[in-house]
């Protein structure tokens, strides 16, 4: 059990990276042209992973021998130090680079619409859905300012109703997946994917079930549905703006989280295994702030005229963005080991 742990744990990395990718690679693109990444990890990566860090989060909290009020409250006193700091940390971290960008466009006299202006409010909205106030420019609030601790936010909540969670998996295990499963299935809320992929790893952790272990065939086959149900958005990108991707989205979501964790079981792993495990916390937390303004940038400079080379300057940029952030980690774990466990939430067992 501790060696499928540690797989899973080493999943986190390459997990981390597919959100870099997420945020740098489509998001961030002034232009009509549409690169290979667009509809590669469009249909292939893009919401994939964090529902695993879901399923994760929900085996590892309930994979013990005892669970009980007092358990419970203990878990709930070390998530003050291991997911509420963190998030006010790294959200304030967004709150501080979007102040800088913004300062430095108007020293450098660019003009882009946006205007600082830190009220008590729209400082507040930072930390759970932000509207972009703080910068002027309009924005979806359905994410705090730093979109990537959506994560940590309703890890929280989850949390928190974990004691619930764990007596309808004891007692009706089965009713409870199908009920959430099918809010889930038949809704596109962030709400469902996150209480349905912890609740889902919470089943397996409380029933002290293995990790979905499949066998090589069961494995190519999930993996020839993933990729057929990549194929069809691929083939026909209109379905992305559609309901009917929809379903096919789902498919290849839970198809991932099963060929992952095949592969994590399977998969030997690096020299380094145990710090990527390890920096994938950190850039996981760190990277949405920057990845989009280095890729505006080298954009910006490069001016790129067609896809081959808007494609180089995509990756370029989750090159940069990633390597920088593994350097700044090694930095502080040499030099400032107390911080590094602060702001990535491991000071605490």
């Amino acid at each position: 059990m501790q060696k499928k742990i540690e797989g899973i744990r080493l999943l986190r990395f390459p997990l981390a990276v597919f959100v870099v990718m997420e945020h740098t690679l489509p998001h961030y693109i002034n232009s009509d042209i549409k690169p290979i990444t667009y509809l590669l990890f469009d249909t292939l990566l893009r919401g994939n992973n964090v529902p695993v860090f879901f399923f994760i989060s929900g085996f590892l909290l309930f994979n013990t021998d005892v669970w009980n009020s007092n358990v419970w409250l203990g878990k709930i006193k070390r998530r003050i130090h291991t997911l509420f700091f963190p998030y006010l940390i790294w959200n304030i971290y967004a709150i501080l680079i979007l102040w800088i960008v913004i300062k430095g466009m108007h020293i450098m006299h660019i003009e882009d619409g946006y205007v600082f202006t830190p009220s008590l409010q729209n400082i507040f909205n930072c930390f759970w859905t932000y509207d972009g106030s703080l910068s002027g420019v309009p924005a979806l609030p359905m994410f705090p300012i730093n979109v990537a601790t959506w994560y940590i936010r309703d890890l929280m909540l989850l949390c928190l109703a974990s004691l619930l969670i764990y007596r309808a998996l004891k007692k009706a295990a089965v009713p409870t997946l199908v009920i959430i499963a099918a809010a889930w299935l038949f809704t596109n809320l962030y709400a469902t994917t996150s209480l349905f992929f912890f609740t889902f790893g919470a089943y397996f952790g409380i029933h002290r079930k293995t990790l979905p272990a499949l066998s090589g065939r069961t494995a190519a086959a999930c993996l020839a549905l993933y990729i057929l149900s990549a194929a069809v958005a691929w083939l026909n990108p209109e379905l992305l703006e559609h309901d009917a991707f929809l379903y096919i989205k789902k498919i290849n979501i839970i198809t991932f989280l099963f060929v992952a964790f095949y592969a994590s079981a399977h998969i030997k792993a690096p020299r380094h295994a145990t710090f990527l495990s390890g920096a994938s916390v950190f850039l996981f937390l760190a990277h949405q702030p920057v990845c989009g303004k280095i890729d505006k940038f080298i954009i910006h400079v490069l001016k790129p005229h067609d896809e081959i080379r808007l494609t180089a300057i995509n990756l370029l940029s989750v090159t940069i963005t990633v390597v920088s952030i593994l350097v700044i980690y090694r930095l502080l774990q040499l030099y400032a080991p107390r911080t590094l466990q602060f702001l990535t939430g491991k000071n605490r067992a």
